[in-house]
Formats: structure tokens, sequence, C-alpha cells
């Protein structure tokens, strides 16, 4: 048999945020101070949390992980870029490029985690103030917190470039099926409906016309938008039999799954601040959240998604981990 041509990647080019050789002096300090603010404030919210007996309480649990998660976030990947700008190299290794692209991964995804764990939290605080202690006890955060770290965990995978590919799916056995089409069928309409029937609620009934309810209503669209990039064509795969997915779909596809997916946790996150000016700030409330800064929020959390993936987008370029170099064996 013939043997084939058999490409090999070596190492990426990063593409950076600029060429501009005036610039890079400005985006190294611009970055270097960003970091160090983000570094400097992290550790010390973390000091002053395990200082301060005080601060032992189930919130500040978990703002010290997520005060970690940050520092962990931040330096996956601004190190490298610092030395590329300083240095004027723009090459990372593959194998570089891929530990940086999982932790990056990793610890973006357990920060938005623990921002949704945060949010329960102060849920419990404003609904079950009697309760609070015994509902947050120690054991349920340390679940919690595991939790968080478990689904944050991604196994890597193949990096080959492909022009399709094949889902896996959650069992090929044939007689299950119609119980999985029909299982997720259901989920996905009673997500829907329920999404729906809130957004159509708000629309109709004034008294809902509410700080609140606006976020809520934002809230629900985005979980209509996010459950949609994906449950139909799982559903379409099982009723078809056909597991596969083309490239461009799949690009697709998990573009708007992280859009949306981040989106939901900045609302989360708005309406967690919306909750607190309601409980701290009852007299002023009406004033702070007034429309325009309502619609400022909203217009902030879709400009900040758009930001983030943008930044993931030029971090990657147009392969999964940017332009290759590539090294030819026979």
């Amino acid at each position: 048999m013939e043997p084939g041509n058999q490409t090999r990647i070596s190492e990426f080019i990063l593409l950076g945020l600029s060429e501009e050789v005036l610039l890079q002096p400005l985006l190294f300090w611009l970055f270097l101070f960003m970091y160090l603010v983000t570094f400097i404030g992290n550790l010390l919210i973390i000091l002053a949390i395990i200082t301060d007996s005080h601060l032992h309480t189930p919130m500040y649990f978990f703002l010290f992980n997520l005060s970690f998660s940050d520092i962990c976030f931040t330096s996956t990947t601004i190190p490298k870029m610092l030395w590329n700008i300083q240095t004027q190299n723009q090459v990372i290794t593959y194998e570089g490029c891929i530990v940086q692209m999982y932790f990056f991964t990793l610890f973006g995804m357990l920060d938005n985690i623990l921002l949704t764990v945060m949010a329960y939290d102060r849920f419990a605080a404003i609904c079950h103030p009697l309760q609070y202690m015994i509902i947050m006890k120690s054991e349920f955060c340390d679940l919690l917190l595991l939790t968080s770290c478990f689904t944050g965990y991604m196994e890597p995978g193949n990096q080959t470039r492909v022009s399709e590919f094949i889902l896996l799916g959650l069992s090929e056995e044939v007689l299950l099926q119609p119980l999985l089409f029909w299982l997720f069928l259901f989920m996905y309409l009673v997500t829907f409906i329920g999404n729906l029937l809130i957004i159509l609620a708000i629309i109709t009934d004034s008294h809902l016309h509410t700080p609140m309810y606006f976020f809520l209503f934002n809230l629900s669209f985005s979980d209509i938008c996010f459950t949609s990039t994906t449950i139909p064509k799982m559903l379409w795969n099982i009723q078809t039999q056909s597991q596969v997915i083309t490239y461009e779909g799949c690009i697709i596809q998990m573009y708007f799954f992280m859009l949306f997916g981040i989106l939901d946790n900045i609302l989360l996150t708005v309406m967690a601040y919306d909750r607190f000016a309601a409980i701290c700030h009852p007299l002023q409330y009406m004033i702070i959240m007034n429309p325009k800064f309502c619609d400022l929020l909203l217009l902030t959390s879709c400009v900040y998604r758009t930001f983030i993936l943008t930044w993931m987008e030029r971090l990657t370029g147009s392969s999964p981990c940017g332009s290759p170099n590539f090294s030819m064996d026979a």
C-alpha cells in the first residue's frame, strides 16, 4: 500500500493584538499593569480571608476559591503574551499551546461555575436567612466546590484537523435510542415552553416590568438559545441514526453554545447585584436600578461575552491553536 503524506504540526504562530512596532511597548505595559492589578488584588483577597477569622463563612469560602481560580485563569495566557511582546517572538510550541488552552478553558469554566454557586449562596441567605448556616454547612460547601472542579475538568482530546466529526452519543444500544429521544425531547420542550411562558408573562403583565424581571426575561431568552444550539441536533442524530456533524457545523454550534453559556452566567451575576441593591439599599433601589442603568448592564454583558470569545479567537487564531508551522514527514 502506497504511503500517504503525513503532516505533523510542530508549532504555532500567535497572531497577537497588533503588529505595529510602536504599539508594542504600550501593549506590554498595559497588559502588565492589568495582570499585576488582577494578581495582587486576588492575592490580597485570599490573604485577608485566611487571616481574618470573621471571614470564615460560606460566601468568603467561595470568594477565596474564585480569587485563586482568577489568578490561575489570567496566569495561563498573560505571562506568555508579555514574553512574546517583549521578545518579539510569536511562536508557541504545539504542546505549549495545548496545555495553555486546556488550563485556560478549565479555569474559565471554573470561574463561571463558582459565580453560579455564589449566586445560589446569596439566594439561600436571602430566602432562608434563619436556616442559612444549616443549608450552607461546611460539608455542603465542600461538596459544591468539589462538584465545580469536576464539572470544570475536561479530558484533552485529539487536535487533528478533519472535515467532519463523529458524535459518540450517550449510548450505542439500539433499544435505548427511542428512550433517549423522548427523554431529551421532553426535557427540551419543558425548558423551551417554560422559558417561553416566563417571557410571555413578563411582556403581558405590567406589574412585572421591574429590573429583576427585566433580567429574568433576558435570562429566559438566553436559556432558550443555549439549549437550542445542541439539543435539536442531538434529537435529529438519534432519530436518523446519523452521528456525523460537519466541521463548520461543529464550530458554529460550539461558538453559540459558549456565547449563550457565558451570557447566562453573566446575567446570573448581574441578577445577584440586583438583589444586593434591593437588600442593602431598599429605599434607593429604583434610583440605582433605573432603566438606563439596566440597559447598560445588559449591553455590558453582551459586549463582555463578545470580547471574551473574540479574545479567545485571537489567542487561538484560525485553527484550534493558531496559525501552524508544519514539519513534513514522509
